[in-house]
């Protein structure tokens, strides 16, 4: 499979358009050829484009080196598309990741076993063979020790 990471999303034009109009929606300098938005508001915007998951810890991290040097309270267009980028590249929170991490691990052990990934399976899917689920949950057992880790869970959920 190859990895999320690599790949480029590419817009089409009319996201595009659309994300320059949400954009030009909070702009308090709409004439200006320097367009910014203030940070406050990029959460409002970001679920306005139906990103209705992102939480203050996830535009944190998504805006680590983003800001503007000049204004650390503002933020431009190329630098929103790619917090957009980032957010759909990896639409999951840690937070998410980890409550559904602890479905996948009923013992509570701290691990995924192919037989809990199985039994989860089998109750949302009956599409899936039980060669393709061995192959799945191979490619992610990193260390081949018959366990996914919360590291391993993550690596699988990047993928799909």
């Amino acid at each position: 499979m190859a990895s999320e990471d690599n790949k480029i999303l590419e817009f089409t034009c009319e996201d595009l358009q659309d994300f320059k109009d949400a954009f030009a929606e909070f702009d308090e300098n709409r004439d200006s050829c320097d367009s910014r938005i203030k940070l406050d508001d990029l959460q409002l915007l970001m679920r306005t484009l139906g990103q209705t998951s992102v939480s203050s810890s996830d535009l944190d991290r998504l805006l680590d080196d983003a800001v503007c040097p000049d204004d650390p309270t503002d933020l431009d267009f190329p630098t929103f598309l790619s917090c957009v980028e980032t957010k759909i590249r990896n639409p999951c929170s840690n937070k998410e990741l980890q409550r559904a991490f602890d479905v996948f691990d009923r013992a509570h052990t701290g691990y995924i076993t192919f037989e809990d990934m199985k039994e989860i399976a089998n109750h949302f899917s009956d599409d899936i063979s039980y060669e393709e689920l061995n192959e799945i949950f191979n490619e992610f057992d990193r260390d081949h020790d018959h366990k996914l880790s919360m590291e391993d869970f993550i690596e699988m959920m990047k993928e799909f």
